[in-house]
């Protein structure tokens, strides 16, 4: 039997990896997708030019384009994104990911990203701020982690100690055959 961590080792434990209870900051844009090089600076300078308007323009944009217009289809909003891809987290191209940490939110990226057969005009919507998971929400996940470490590192070493115990005939052994099925 391997006793639970004690509250002291839990808290230690998160006061010392504090790092890997923090959600990165994360931002989410809106892109609309072109292959039509002129299509999509008109949408560009359409936006600039009003830039009080610019979330109604856009939405007017992609409701025009649809599937078969000049523009080849309108993303409203990706769901947010770290800097860093996470696992589980959607496919988002490295300069999209670039381009939102590097704005200003809300804001409309002055330039068309090329993007294999076609260009992205990229908004970039919005922002949530880093969050650090409190002690009583991780609670329980660390105590449940160290506590699967101390049972291993014990079967561990009650595997060590008997071996260290054991005496083998090892002429015995090399004559042993295992069938290995293929």
């Amino acid at each position: 039997e391997v006793p639970p961590p004690t509250e002291e080792e839990i808290r230690g434990y998160y006061d010392s990896h504090r790092d890997r209870y923090r959600a990165p900051e994360l931002r989410s844009v809106s892109l609309l997708f072109t292959r039509d090089e002129a299509a999509g600076r008109a949408a560009l300078t359409r936006m600039a030019a009003d830039t009080r308007h610019i979330p109604q323009i856009w939405r007017d944009v992609a409701d025009a384009i649809g599937f078969m217009g000049p523009l080849a289809y309108p993303v409203e909003e990706t769901e947010m994104f770290a800097r860093e891809p996470r696992p589980g987290e959607g496919n988002i191209p490295a300069e999209i990911r670039d381009i939102a940490f590097a704005s200003e939110v809300p804001s409309l990226h002055p330039e068309l990203v090329p993007f294999h057969d076609g260009w992205y005009l990229v908004r970039t919507v919005s922002r949530t701020d880093p969050t650090d998971a409190s002690f009583e929400d991780v609670h329980d996940h660390i105590r449940d982690e160290l506590h699967a470490e101390q049972v291993d590192a014990r079967v561990t070493q009650l595997v060590a100690e008997t071996l260290s115990q054991a005496s083998f005939d090892d002429e015995a052994l090399d004559s042993v055959h295992v069938p290995v099925w293929q």
